[in-house]
């Protein structure tokens, strides 16, 4: 094994993810950040936990397996508002409470120098799995504002919100038909 490197020991979750997601055709595409547009069917609880992995760092080579810690699903609500001419909330649901943990150590750990490398095994690209809060743009929305909506048909999805409640509303939407199983907390930094 070379310094750096990443083996999968054990995935039985790369197989089935095209059940979950609209995958592309090469998994190493894979990205956190996904539209709800990609969602098949609803995520599990157990989502991606068990997959194991080595890794070689200097002379040390050891052994990660990805776990659930009391999963849950995050809404946050953010804004510019106030800055510059910004009007507009943004919304993003995250799965929080997916870990790797070293197996011989026990404890957490997050293992940053190789997520995102060559190496890394895609699918640890999914652990915390966001998905973009967007609404279908109105009529009024593209006459009101015709420079910035200008490109844009009724119905075009977009991630800018005139208010909280469109973004809480669409969450929950969102939280009830693919991550039912996962408590929802709303968290607004707006």
């Amino acid at each position: 094994m070379k310094n750096g490197e990443c083996v999968v020991i054990k995935d039985e979750w790369t197989p089935k993810l095209g059940e979950y997601l609209n995958l592309p055709s090469e998994l190493r595409w894979l990205h956190s950040s996904q539209k709800v547009e990609d969602l098949k069917k609803p995520i599990p609880k157990d989502w991606l936990t068990g997959i194991k992995f080595k890794t070689k760092s200097y002379d040390k080579i050891s052994e990660y397996e990805t776990i659930a810690d009391k999963p849950y699903l995050e809404l946050t609500i953010t804004s510019f508002k106030g800055a510059i001419g910004a009007m507009h909330y943004y919304g993003r649901l995250e799965l929080q409470g997916f870990h790797t943990r070293e197996i011989s150590q026990k404890s957490h750990c997050y293992i940053f120098g190789f997520l995102g490398s060559k190496d890394t095994p895609d699918v640890l690209e999914l652990l915390d799995l966001e998905i973009t809060v967007e609404k279908d743009i109105e009529k009024w929305e593209i006459k009101k504002y015709p420079d910035r909506y200008k490109s844009y048909r009724i119905g075009d999805k977009i991630n800018a919100h005139w208010d909280k409640k469109s973004i809480i509303k669409i969450g929950k939407e969102i939280h009830e038909k693919y991550f039912g199983d996962f408590k929802l907390e709303i968290n607004d930094y707006a």
